[in-house]
């Protein structure tokens, strides 16, 4: 266990950044061997460890596993669950936390990175789907942040007169604010009170979660920042497979924290990093998730944005679980 808390102190403080790829195989190496489900994933695509010689080698496992094993890398037993939900509200998968005061720490530290202290704001949380879900990630993490955060921030289900009120209150008082929403809701709260917010941010986290039909998130921004009198809308990426957070303060460009590093797959071969055009399959390597396993293969398509660490969703991936997935799962 001494590995681990060295290796959550280095990230915490960024010490992984002096040799990052000999930090990461060393996680891949420690992984390979101590996650049964990873371990079984790499023997049944046949690929040897000692063949893993760079990142760029590195097998990453579908996201569709976590639906039906407990992915953990030691014999700690989980503290509890985290869940997602689709559409139907049935569970489809779910990560073991062992450490949430590690996810709390490192979702802050991501954060703090992007938007400052904080001790600056008030949260208002619309995610009104996340909160009947009962055991989100995202409601976790934006409940962790509200106990640092300006008093009168909380989360709101679907009392939009109590938020109106709330952020009427902030903008009297030029009290900087967040509001952090699921996109159906924040469209739901802009048709009913359309103001101009002159001291919000707002953090739209994407889905429609059935409830809305889809949009692209620049139709999405261009209802938001009209109604609202905003230049930018900020949106979050995660889920509840990854412990790390990636922000995009403006436009849909993602930057990737330290912790987090996004490469591309070719849609059609999941085992080739280097896809012929400019849009890939999102594989990400998510060093938070040293309790579980750290190398995700996601269902989101995307493609690298221009500066080091950022990229961009271009949507989700139609495709059924391939080879080693559809070995364990059989």
């Amino acid at each position: 266990m001494s590995y681990i808390k060295d290796f959550k102190d280095s990230l915490l403080s960024d010490a992984h950044l002096c040799d990052y790829e000999n930090f990461v195989l060393e996680l891949f190496r420690f992984q390979a061997n101590n996650c049964r489900v990873y371990g079984e994933y790499i023997k049944l695509i046949n690929r040897s460890l000692s063949s893993i010689k760079k990142i760029s080698d590195i097998p990453f496992l579908p996201i569709t596993l976590f639906k039906n094993y407990d992915v953990l890398s030691h014999a700690q037993q989980p503290k509890f669950y985290f869940l997602s939900s689709g559409t139907s509200g049935k569970a489809s998968s779910r990560h073991s936390i062992v450490d949430p005061d590690f996810y709390e720490q490192i979702s802050k530290k991501i954060f703090e990175h992007q938007y400052g202290s904080l001790s600056e704001y008030q949260i208002f949380a619309l995610l009104p789907s996340y909160l009947e879900q009962g055991s989100s990630s995202l409601v976790y993490m934006v409940n962790a942040f509200i106990k640092h955060a300006v008093q009168g921030s909380d989360f709101f289900l679907h009392n939009f007169n109590d938020l109106k009120n709330r952020v009427l209150e902030a903008e009297k008082r030029s009290q900087k604010y967040i509001l952090w929403g699921v996109s159906y809701a924040l469209l739901d709260f802009a048709a009913y009170f359309p103001e101009p917010l002159l001291h919000a941010k707002i953090i739209e986290t994407g889905g429609m979660k059935g409830k809305r039909k889809e949009m692209t998130k620049q139709m999405l921004h261009g209802i938001l920042k009209k109604a609202w009198g905003m230049d930018i809308i900020g949106s979050e990426y995660g889920m509840t497979e990854l412990l790390s957070q990636a922000y995009a303060l403006q436009d849909g460009v993602f930057e990737a924290p330290s912790s987090m590093k996004v490469l591309l797959r070719d849609p059609n071969d999941p085992y080739d990093l280097t896809p012929r055009t400019r849009q890939g399959g999102i594989n990400v390597i998510d060093l938070a998730n040293i309790d579980s396993c750290a190398f995700i293969e996601t269902q989101d398509l995307g493609f690298l944005g221009q500066k080091t660490n950022t990229f961009e969703i271009a949507g989700r991936l139609q495709i059924s679980d391939l080879r080693g997935c559809n070995l364990m799962l059989g």
